[in-house]
């Protein structure tokens, strides 16, 4: 049963005709509501459009970024899925494209942040059991590492006994890429999808896209691989359906 916040959340926003404002102090208290299907709503609804905007005052960048930070952490550790409460993967497909997007506009975020993403995935790679490493190689920083500007983020990890492999096999990743005879179409479009900005990007086709990679990368053999991308289109589809 919904909870009386979620039941509000959901029909403060989910109107696209809506515009009136909001005020900061509801939206304040619902950023700390510790239903995590609060949490979630907010946080699909927030992050897209101009939602944000109808917030009076406007949201604190660093207040709303800490919102995101804390909300996709707890998706990545809890494993916990719902209709508002994304899945380990589809909340790790959200941080690398966070990560991309946050890198291309660095001048309008508070000052260390992209650090403390690096942080928290440090955090969760030393934590986390092994089904949650292989998550976080596969889906974040294999492909956060074909850029060498973030990769540099990262060069501590290197020569660390703990996080050491996880920096081997994200490099590992980079290098087969470089090594492919050619770059089938697919293969240049699926970095647009690693790099989607937000869930309005985020259609049918995308999905499709990335089950036509999967295809690929089966014929490569990479069956892992294959199997990570036919699970992120999957979780495009549920977000599409929670977006309405």
């Amino acid at each position: 049963m919904e909870s009386p916040d979620l039941k509000d959340v959901i029909s403060t926003f989910q109107d696209e005709k809506a515009n009136e404002p909001v005020q900061l102090a509801v939206v304040t208290k619902w950023m700390n509501s510790a239903d995590m299907e609060v949490i979630g709503a907010l946080d699909c609804f927030l992050f897209q459009k101009n939602h944000h905007l109808r917030v009076q005052p406007i949201i604190p960048v660093a207040e709303q970024q800490r919102f995101k930070l804390r909300y996709l952490e707890h998706c990545l550790v809890s494993k916990v899925e719902s209709q508002w409460v994304d899945d380990r993967y589809s909340a790790a497909h959200d941080l690398r494209s966070w990560f991309f997007d946050l890198c291309d506009k660095k001048d309008q975020i508070p000052p260390g942040f992209l650090d403390e993403l690096v942080h928290l995935l440090e955090r969760l790679y030393r934590n986390g059991d092994e089904e949650l490493r292989s998550c976080l190689v596969g889906s974040v920083l294999e492909h956060l590492f074909e850029r060498s500007a973030i990769r540099k983020r990262f060069q501590n990890w290197e020569k660390d006994p703990v996080l050491q492999e996880a920096y081997s096999q994200a490099m590992q990743w980079v290098a087969s890429r470089q090594a492919l005879p050619s770059r089938q179409a697919h293969d240049k479009a699926f970095p647009r999808l690693q790099r989607s900005k937000s869930v309005e990007e985020l259609t049918e086709d995308s999905a499709k896209e990335l089950e036509k990679y999967a295809v690929h990368l089966r014929q490569l053999g990479r069956h892992a691989d294959a199997s990570r991308m036919e699970s992120q289109a999957q979780s495009i589809r549920r977000k599409i359906q929670r977006r309405g």
